[in-house]
């Protein structure tokens, strides 16, 4: 019966498997991700039942809905991200980016995006992943004309087309760090991609690059690509993000500290002024604002 398969449906959730990459190893799903599969199923079944609601119409193929048991998994674990001096190993291990693209990056025998740039494009791309917090998928979409400058800082002014889960866009603040990098990437087209490079490449053939360069690295990890994003708020977490913004709303009296971070206090820039950077020889430079450039 449904309960009986619906059983072995869930044993078979607990033994299967999955692989990160074309290289990873077998590992087992996680607890929340057998959840929300059974939850899935769970929905499906629901609207076979016979009963009909005008917001959720039911299509009638089973006469009674059994009751389907999905058990509570265990607390979620803190997904993996970088540690500080594991982060600079791997930013300096970018050094090496060129060599592996031309070796074609052991992705189905292809010729990788090598040359003589490719290790500026990938520091610069884990720059802005560091000191921004973006998802891959803003990244994937960043263009020229997003990098704006208010009062000589950079931010990039992202659309909410580009930004998951959200009704308005976002104003990123740039790290001097990152911003010198960018400079440095060739660009032709004011409107152009930032990252063109991304969107040619599927995802499984960036992750393996991602993965060659903590092992050459030697940091002995296997963190995805949105670890940069978990690094970048843990570490704006340790100095203090949350407390800095409380203390603005309670000096400006607000209700909702909504109301401080937009209107009020822009606190995000200093903090990330403050995150450890990822060259420990780097200096701050004054910030190269194209616009106030003038010629003689």
């Amino acid at each position: 019966d449904e309960e009986t398969l619906y059983d072995r449906f869930a044993e078979g959730l607990r033994q299967s498997t999955y692989r990160r990459g074309l290289s990873g190893l077998p590992r087992p799903l996680s607890p929340q991700t057998a959840v929300k599969h059974q939850r899935h199923v769970r929905a499906v079944y629901f609207r076979c039942g016979p009963k009909t609601d005008p917001k959720r119409p039911s299509k009638g193929l089973v006469d009674e809905i059994q009751h389907l048991v999905i058990a509570s998994p265990a607390a979620a674990r803190v997904k993996p991200k970088f540690a500080v001096d594991q982060a600079r190993k791997v930013f300096a291990a970018c050094d090496e980016m060129t060599a592996f693209g031309a070796r074609g990056g052991g992705t189905r025998g292809r010729k990788g995006d090598g040359g003589p740039d490719a290790d500026h494009r990938w520091r610069a791309f884990i720059a802005c992943c560091y000191y921004g917090g973006q998802r891959f998928e803003a990244m994937e979409s960043l263009r020229w004309s997003m990098l704006v400058y208010q009062d000589g800082s950079p931010f990039f002014e992202i659309p909410a087309e580009c930004v998951k889960g959200r009704k308005a866009g976002v104003t990123k603040y740039v790290h001097p760090h990152a911003h010198e990098l960018l400079r440095r990437l060739p660009h032709d087209d004011a409107d152009g991609l930032i990252f063109p490079w991304l969107s040619r490449h599927s995802h499984t053939h960036l992750l393996n690059r991602h993965y060659w360069l903590q092992e050459r690295a030697g940091t002995r990890t296997e963190i995805d690509l949105h670890g940069w994003r978990r690094t970048h708020d843990t570490e704006m977490y340790r100095l203090g993000l949350g407390e800095a913004l409380e203390l603005a709303r309670r000096a400006a009296c607000h209700s909702d500290a909504r109301t401080t971070r937009t209107h009020y206090v822009e606190v995000e820039p200093p903090v990330i002024d403050l995150l450890p950077p990822l060259d420990p020889h780097w200096r701050r430079a004054p910030v190269d604002d194209p616009s106030q450039r003038k010629l003689f």
